[in-house]
């Protein structure tokens, strides 16, 4: 009997190797090189990235910080910061959670709060958190910081980080100034910054005035570029804020007039200023709009611009008594020049056509906010503005 059971171990074991022998035979047949004296043709061919029938795809070419920052939407970084909150706080003196405090975290040296202890994979990366740095982080954190405890997989989105960046940028008395964009730095429009996003009515705005350019452009093609300047709208010559440090901050216009501030550059604007005809229908919405809201609406603004009178500039210029004064006039601020170009007042409808879309309005602005789309929100926005002349 115990012959009898060891043959049928040493049976069922060659059984095992020669079905293994027999598959692997068939997959070299299949797959393989090395059978039949010759090379054979693979079953399939896995095609690597820029191999295969076609064209190699060219990798996403990703805008510059700087460009991305400058386009940026707090109100939508504040909206992605939401998830950071299970472990971050974000108000002033609140603590910290299982993470550090993020206010004023832009520019602030890295493992910079005393009351945290945080990982030597930060402590020992040195420096301060510039917006590069807080790019590069956002990214992939663990990346970034090899051995990290942040758990966090990262933001793969460029546009996103820079709206948490533009974000967390607010979260300061003192917001860092954004940094330059280079003249070689092309700005996008607003209907270009992103081809998954669904066109906006600032963007149809935007595309309107490219073409209107364009049409001019081809009606006088022989004009000389300085005609072609005065007939076109004016050329986005600046770039859009200062050098900054780092660390997500709500992208507010970093030297220019507010949400509510002055409209930019376009001489066409000043129309409305001195028609001394008929209200228009914004006009009268203006009349009929709540400043209240339009208070609300406009805190966003207080990172870059002071509305009290007598109270100075910010990083953008005052505000008080701004509906109707002269564009680019305030004492005590240096305009960029996509302003001081202008001609003309702040009227209703300039300030309306500003806020709408203000890169649009004014191409070269320093100013970074993207614009109120709502048409009844900028209204009150700018009754608000209204209300502090009396003030």
């Amino acid at each position: 009997m115990q012959v009898m059971e060891a043959n049928k171990i040493i049976g069922a074991v060659l059984l095992g190797l020669l079905v293994w022998r027999g598959l692997d035979f068939v997959a070299d047949l299949s797959y393989g090189t090395e059978h039949g004296g010759g090379e054979h043709e693979p079953a399939y061919v896995v095609a690597a990235d820029g191999e295969g029938g076609g064209e190699a795809s060219e990798p996403e070419k990703v805008v510059p910080l700087s460009v991305r920052l400058a386009n940026a939407d707090p109100a939508a970084g504040e909206k992605d910061a939401k998830k950071c909150a299970t472990c971050h706080k974000f108000d002033e003196g609140g603590g910290n959670g299982i993470g550090p405090n993020l206010w004023n975290v832009v520019g602030r040296p890295k493992g910079g709060l005393s009351d945290f202890a945080y990982s030597s994979a930060i402590t020992d990366l040195g420096g301060d958190w510039t917006y590069e740095d807080l790019d590069a982080f956002l990214t992939s954190p663990k990346t970034y910081a090899p051995g990290t405890k942040m758990s966090f997989a990262g933001m793969s989105k460029p546009e996103a980080r820079a709206d948490t960046i533009a974000y967390l940028r607010t979260l300061s008395e003192s917001p860092v100034p954004l940094p330059e964009v280079a003249e070689s730095e092309e700005i996008p429009s607003p209907a270009a910054s992103s081809a998954t996003e669904t066109e906006t009515d600032t963007d149809k705005i935007a595309e309107g005035r490219v073409e209107e350019e364009q049409a001019t452009e081809e009606q006088a093609p022989a004009e000389t570029e300085a005609q072609a300047t005065e007939t076109t709208e004016q050329p986005a010559t600046e770039a859009p804020d200062e050098a900054a440090a780092e660390e997500p901050a709500a992208e507010q216009p970093a030297s220019e007039e507010t949400a509510a501030a002055e409209p930019a550059e376009e001489p066409a604007a000043e129309a409305p200023a001195e028609s001394g005809g008929e209200e228009s229908a914004f006009a009268k919405m203006v009349a009929a709009a709540d400043p209240a809201a339009g208070e609300k609406a406009s805190r966003i603004c207080a990172a870059c611009h002071k509305f009290e009178a007598g109270a100075g500039s910010g990083i953008g210029p005052n505000l008080h008594d701004v509906v109707d004064r002269d564009i680019a006039s305030y004492d005590d601020f240096k305009y960029s020049k996509a302003l001081e170009e202008l001609e003309g007042d702040w009227t209703v409808d300039n300030l309306n056509d500003f806020l709408a879309n203000p890169r649009s309005f004014a191409p070269g602005t320093k100013m970074a906010f993207p614009g109120i789309r709502d048409e009844q929100d900028r209204a009150d926005v700018i009754a608000y503005l209204r209300s502090l002349e009396a003030q």
